[in-house]
């Protein structure tokens, strides 16, 4: 069953290994099931808000980190993670904060960051168990990563139905709107794959700016 995968990077630690990722991820989930790149934010609307529907429609979130993720710094020489509207920083708090699977991919011989150094609302990404991406193994590694990002946008895809017991869900109060939509996406791709049917959701474009 496809499911939609989130993939997080910063442009100047690890663009060359995330969109090596992103091609073989293609093969398994479709391209139109991969949201990568962020160039296409309506005029007008407000980014913040506009990539945290992006995150919450996902099933699986991939943080892409390199050696250069942690201390990446924008043109003043400011570190990006200091900034309040970074980017990657705001992908990934919404992702922890909506309990969507995060996994850290660790690329070009990366470790995980010390959670210290990051911004409050990312601290919890330290907690998630990583995966290594090696160049010397990457299709193997990157085989490996594809069927983990299956497993788990196929289980997500079921709870966002049945719920963690395997019953239907049924809220006491009414479901955000946000949430309405993603479980609403979930069912509709799980009722296809049963049925034998294919599903496409997100977008993949080129990343053009150089915010990341």
């Amino acid at each position: 069953m496809a499911g939609k995968i989130f993939i997080n990077y910063r442009r100047d630690d690890s663009i060359g290994t995330a969109g090596r990722l992103n091609d073989r991820l293609a093969q398994t989930f479709g391209r139109n099931n991969l949201f990568m790149d962020v160039d296409n934010i309506p005029a007008g609307v407000d980014f913040v808000e506009y990539l945290q529907s992006q995150v919450a429609a996902c099933d699986v979130f991939l943080a892409i980190i390199g050696p250069n993720w942690l201390d990446s710094k924008d043109d003043d020489g400011r570190r990006r993670f200091d900034n309040p509207d970074d980017y990657v920083a705001i992908e990934i708090a919404a992702a922890l904060a909506r309990k969507i699977r995060v996994i850290p991919v660790l690329v070009d011989g990366a470790r995980t960051p010390k959670a210290d150094k990051l911004p409050d609302s990312v601290r919890p990404l330290v907690r998630r168990n990583a995966v290594e991406i090696r160049n010397t193994q990457f299709g193997r590694d990157a085989e490996a990563l594809a069927t983990k990002a299956r497993r788990c946008a196929a289980g997500h895809a079921t709870r966002a139905i049945f719920g963690d017991r395997g019953s239907m869900v049924h809220s006491a109060k009414p479901l955000a709107r946000d949430d309405r939509e993603c479980r609403g996406a979930a069912a509709l791709r799980l009722v296809r794959a049963l049925s034998g049917g294919r599903t496409g959701v997100g977008t993949v474009g080129t990343r053009s700016a150089s915010y990341r």
